[in-house]
């Protein structure tokens, strides 16, 4: 623990209280989830180990401790009872009796002897044996001698207790002021007779109980801590020091650093250096003594490493013995768990009830199944026995018993005879039923080879004990990173030391141990981040908790002025805002939040009533309006809009005190309404001389915006016109246009936040907007056709391709000629380039239906191959031993026209099928349509032949005679054959030439000398008029005007 982690004025805590993290928080951490399933699981190992436990009693049976009945020893004298032993079947009791003093004291007077027999389920008789019955061991003659020389040289002597110890009863005698003198007279005991008196020399058989089954450790120098606080840091689990004449106990937290967990007054001003200190660390239990100076009693202390809880047990200072288990500890009236919990007992004494104190260890007993312990305390002041039984099942013990004696039988049966405080004749015996019996007397009825047989009683109430106590722990754990680490531990060490917790009989404890494990281990790991998120809820908490008490403090203070009120408003509205948004903090403690809410709220509503009161003067809102009518004044000598700026924030700034006066005054319950209404009244005029203000210094804006912003506008309206030119051009994509939309519409909407609030500048932002927007929209729907046009091209293209190679591929002779033609054919390999194309510009549909049918059209190959090797042999197929030949040209109606002798008929090629021409058909057939029927080719007539066909298109054309050859390539239909029609074309072209640059020429005689007679009978004028004409006509040229304007 370092001196910042706990400085000198840090406060203390009254008690041991868990963490402040116990508190309500908000919900939906992934702590508290993982905390509600450990909680989920707790309840189901609960459930588990219940059944488990059910099923256990059921088969061993245990005998709980439980009251009987009450019955009655009587003495013949008053006396006090002292104590009872059982002996076998026999009780005997010990008593002080108040005789006469005349009258020597006999054994009788000082014991009684009871034979104990059950006469029922809950009954019990106790007959008296006498001194004259066989049965009456106590006669011994050197007992009685003894006992009467005892009473004759010590007055004052008294029967202290009777104890049976290492096989002997042993009857201890006070014989002196000191509880140290005493005369312990000894029997041997024998388990076949009545006891026999040895001597009244058994001091040294009086041996005492061990108070401690552990060792205390001196706290040394060397454990001190110097600093500002100088304490002790004891086995790291808590720090031991003095503040201001208090004794602390601090601990290491996580989230605050250090914390107080226990502070107690001294009766001295005195220096760590006058403590005595030791302590003892079993587990995650430290218990520690402190003897402060001039103090005779040690104070004791128990503290938990798990809980970091302290809390003072004085009866620890006597003695205290560790559970079985490592459960934790148990002392006189009480225990203390390793998981926290305590529980101190209150038992009767002279001034009432109070923890048990006084009680010395006697002794303990342990029932024979394992499952409870019964711790015997004893007080030699008074004679008292505190019988306290512990169950490690439920780790949790009954209430304890006081008595003047018990005694207990080998059967279970135990006898207490009730504390009196006054010598009694008749003395109440409660007879008790427990499990401390001998283990002659426990035989469970189970098979040794049962599941309970072999796995034993003990064994498994020590692991029940330990599945309900892990269940009680993770259903509320304390916030510690060491409570989880023990889960995770103490479920690991079940899980490998008791294999049988997988077994059917184990109801699934085992898998909801790994469960537990699990959960417990995701609670630690998420550990980290909650502390961390709690150091931050605690460091917030810590300053809101400074600004309440800084608004406390100066709300005290006398107020002169408006401001001033609306100031301290402000700061306890504000307070309370943050203290609301502080309650969404996670980890916060809500209950300090609302503490702190009703302390600013009640600092608010003071400040509020105090401001009506001040309010109610004529002038106290004068510095306010002040504000308004110098803005006023100010407003029509600023030249730019910056001038005028701090005028607005002014107006502003005393409007939104004003506005603040109001809703604090309305909302405010005031006893006399006038005073209310008249502060309301100044108010709202207040506001109006505000709004007045607002709207001169506003309507100056609006003047000096205009002016300020023309140039401005104009500049940066030109730039976003550049730039839209500029990305339209360059833009090619339909994504560029998007995104060139985007940027402009960007640089157009800061043009607005500048300028918009000019109408003018707002109506040109919005123009130049469409405009962008029409552009750019009319560009991406022409890539978009453009790019349309061209998949539909590429899909044409391939479509066109892939049947070609189909066609082709099916004539190949076998399947390594169908693989390599796929592999390095041309047109196989544009069609994969149209289809990596297609894919480039995002078109995947076509592609892929593209690749499937390329991909077809290899497959039919190969089968087309493969059916061609099975059935065809030599250009026939084979059919069993028949061979029939093959035609394997595609069969093609075709209409023979004849030679003009014969009439046309339809021919099926491939076969010598003739059939006539159908009539309806053959009608059509006739005169012309014959003829052009039985021509080869178009450009071929029986009187025009193919050269001068061609020759005479050429001349239409205009191609010169050496172009001929070229002109004829490009008409494949017409059947022109190089070299040869060509050639007598340009031949014919050659001669021609001359002829064909003459027009009338291309007319017969007759018609040039028509046309010649006709033009010699016109005049002058007539004939310069048609040779106008014929001139326009010539400027025409060759075309449809031509032969229009001709015609």
């Amino acid at each position: 623990m370092t001196d910042a982690a706990a400085p000198s004025g840090a406060p203390a805590a009254s008690a041991a209280t868990p963490p402040a993290a116990s508190s309500a928080t908000v919900p939906a951490s992934t702590y508290q989830l993982l905390r509600e399933r450990l909680h989920g699981v707790a309840d189901r190992l609960d459930a588990a180990a219940q059944q488990v436990n059910r099923e256990r009693a059921e088969v061993f049976a245990a005998v709980p401790l439980a009251l009987a009945e009450q019955d009655r020893l009587r003495t013949e004298y008053p006396a006090h009872a002292r104590d009872v032993v059982a002996i076998d079947d026999l009780l005997l009791f010990g008593f002080h009796a108040s005789v006469g003093l005349q009258q020597a004291r006999t054994v009788a007077d000082t014991f009684s002897l009871y034979t104990v027999q059950q006469a029922a389920d809950t009954d019990w008789a106790f007959n008296e044996i006498r001194a004259d019955d066989a049965g009456w061991f106590l006669s011994d003659p050197a007992f009685v001698r003894d006992l009467g020389e005892l009473f004759t040289y010590y007055a004052q002597a008294r029967l202290l207790k009777l104890q049976v110890s290492n096989g002997r009863l042993l009857m201890v005698f006070s014989v002196g002021s000191n509880l140290d003198d005493v005369r312990v007279l000894r029997w041997q005991l024998t388990a076949d007779g009545p006891p026999t008196y040895i001597d009244a020399y058994g001091e040294l058989d009086v041996a005492p109980s061990e108070p401690f089954d552990f060792e205390w450790v001196e706290a040394g120098r060397e454990l001190v801590v110097e600093g500002r606080w100088r304490h002790l840091s004891i086995a790291g689990v808590v720090h031991v020091g003095i503040d201001r004449r208090h004794l602390e106990f601090r601990v290491d937290d996580a989230v605050e650093g250090g914390r107080t967990i226990l502070t107690e007054p001294l009766a001295e001003e005195q220096s760590l250096d006058d403590l005595k200190v030791r302590y003892a660390l079993l587990g995650d239990v430290l218990l520690v003594g402190v003897r402060p100076y001039r103090e005779a009693d040690e104070r004791c202390y128990i503290v938990n490493r798990l809980t970091r809880a302290a809390s003072r047990v004085d009866a620890v200072r006597r003695n205290c013995h560790q559970l079985p288990e490592g459960q934790g500890v148990v002392f006189p009236g009480g225990y203390h768990l390793q998981n926290g919990d305590t529980k101190v007992f209150t038992v009767p004494s002279g001034s009432g009830a109070a923890p048990a104190t006084g009680f010395g260890f006697h002794a303990s007993h342990r029932s024979p199944n394992g499952e409870d312990i019964l711790y015997a305390y004893y007080q030699p002041e008074t004679g008292e026995y505190l019988l306290c039984a512990y169950n490690v099942v439920s780790r949790t013990m009954a209430n304890p018993v006081v008595s003047d004696g018990y005694a207990l039988f080998d059967d279970g049966l135990i006898l207490t005879i009730r504390h009196a405080g006054e010598p009694q004749r008749v003395h109440t015996v409660g007879v008790y039923t427990s499990p401390f019996c001998d283990a002659e007397h426990y035989a469970p009825p189970v098979a040794g080879d049962s599941f309970h047989g072999r796995v034993g009683n003990p064994e498994l109430v020590r692991v029940l004990g330990e599945a309900f106590s892990l269940a009680r722990d993770a259903r509320d754990p304390a916030f510690n990173a060491a409570v989880f680490e023990a889960m995770v531990g103490r479920a690991t060490v079940l899980l490998d030391a008791h294999a049988w917790l997988a077994a059917p009989e184990g109801h699934g404890l085992g898998a909801l141990l790994v469960e537990l494990r699990k959960s417990a281990g995701d609670v630690l790991d998420e550990f980290e981040t909650v502390v961390v998120a709690k150091r931050e809820a605690v460091s917030r908490l810590h300053d809101a908790d400074r600004a309440v008490a800084d608004l406390v403090a100066d709300a005290e203070l006398e107020l002169r002025d408006a401001d001033t009120y609306i100031d301290r408003l402000a700061a306890a509205r504000a307070s309370i805002g943050s203290l609301v948004e502080l309650r969404d903090v996670r980890e916060i403690d809500l209950a300090a939040v609302d503490a702190l809410t009703e302390k600013a709220t009640a600092v608010h509503e003071r400040l509020a009533r105090r401001a009506v009161d001040f309010l109610g003067s004529d002038d106290a809102l004068n510095g306010l309006l002040e504000v308004f009518a110098a803005a006023e004044r100010s407003a029509p000598a600023t030249a730019t809009v910056a001038a005028v700026a701090p005028l607005v924030a002014e107006v502003e700034a005393a409007g939104e005190r004003v506005v603040l006066l109001t809703e604090v005054v309305s909302g405010l319950e005031v006893a006399d309404a006038t005073v209310k209404t008249a502060v309301l009244t100044r108010l709202s005029d207040a506001l109006a001389r505000r709004n007045g203000a607002r709207a001169t210094l506003d309507a100056r804006v609006a003047q000096l915006r205009v002016s300020e912003s023309a140039a401005a506008f104009q500049a940066g309206l030109a730039v976003v016109a550049q730039r839209s030119q500029a990305l339209l051009m360059t833009a090619a994509e339909t994504a560029q246009c998007d995104s060139a939309v985007a940027a402009l519409a960007a640089e157009l909407e800061n043009l607005d936040l500048q300028y918009g609030d000019v109408a003018a500048h707002a109506e040109a932002i919005a123009n130049k907007r469409d405009e962008v927007v029409a552009a750019f929209a009319a560009k991406r729907d022409s890539i978009t056709a453009t790019r349309a046009q061209r998949v539909t091209r590429l899909v044409s293209s391939a479509q066109r391709l892939i049947d070609t190679v189909t066609t082709r591929a099916a004539t190949l002779a076998d399947r390594a000629a169908v693989d390599t033609f796929f592999s390095t054919d041309p047109l196989v390999a544009k069609v994969r380039t149209s289809i990596d194309e297609l894919a480039a510009l995002g078109e995947a549909g076509p592609a892929g239906e593209l690749d499937v049918a390329l991909g077809t059209a290899r497959d039919q190959a190969r089968r087309t191959v493969a059916d061609r090797a099975e059935l065809f042999e030599a250009g026939t197929v084979r059919v069993g031993r028949w061979k029939l030949g093959v035609n394997t040209e595609p069969f093609e109606l075709r209409l023979d026209p004849g030679d003009g002798d014969t009439p046309p008929v339809l021919r099926l090629s491939g076969t010598d099928l003739v059939l006539p021409v159908p009539d309806d058909l053959f009608d059509g057939l006739q005169g012309a349509d014959l003829a052009v029927a039985r021509q080869t080719y178009p450009t071929e007539t029986a009187e025009l032949p193919r050269a001068l066909y061609l020759a005479f298109d050429a001349l239409l054309a205009g191609v010169h005679p050496d172009q001929v050859a070229s002109f004829a390539a490009g008409r494949i239909d017409d059947g022109y054959e190089p070299g040869v029609h060509d050639a007598d074309a340009a031949a014919l072209v050659t001669a021609l030439e001359g002829w064909w640059a003459q027009p009338a020429m291309r007319h017969r005689g007759v018609v040039r000398a028509v046309a010649g007679a006709w033009l010699a009978t016109l005049d002058a004028k007539e004939r310069v008029a048609v040779e106008r004409e014929l001139a326009a006509l010539a400027t025409l040229g060759a075309g449809r005007a031509l032969r229009s304007f001709t015609e």
